[in-house]
């Protein structure tokens, strides 16, 4: 399925973002997996899976109530996870939401956090009312 696919390969590609050391990418997926971060670095390390591919996991595992070692299994001896999650009934949508909210979540981290480093650096932002500049100058 080129959406889960995409989803995949999108979250995955946010695995070099992190804020004062802490990776961000196993930390979304934590949340989204409702999981603690401990146990989603110990599903990665245990099955070599992407982190991406650890939020599929657990979602398709999470919505059709089969364990995380089960549907880990079924994706082992399935050509995708399209097929596993069409296997199981879940929705591809479902599991395409739940990648790109963690996206959202690691760029709205790692944005905050930069713009925070720049204000605390001494750089200011100033918010222009294009409306009032162009009242004042005519």
């Amino acid at each position: 399925d080129p959406k889960l696919r995409k989803a995949i390969v999108s979250l995955d590609d946010l695995g070099m973002l992190q804020v004062k050391g802490f990776g961000l990418v196993p930390a979304a997926v934590a949340w989204q997996s409702e999981l603690p971060m401990r146990k989603v670095i110990q599903q990665q390390a245990a099955t070599g899976l992407s982190y991406g591919e650890i939020l599929m996991a657990n979602s398709i595992a999470a919505k059709s109530g089969q364990s995380f070692n089960r549907v880990v299994s079924l994706r082992a001896s399935s050509q995708n996870w399209g097929a596993v999650s069409d296997q199981l009934g879940v929705s591809s949508d479902y599991i395409v939401a739940r990648a790109n909210i963690a996206a959202r979540q690691i760029i709205g981290v790692e944005f905050r956090t930069r713009s925070r480093s720049l204000r605390e650096a001494g750089t200011n932002y100033t918010v222009i009312n294009a409306r009032k500049l162009q009242a004042h100058l005519h």
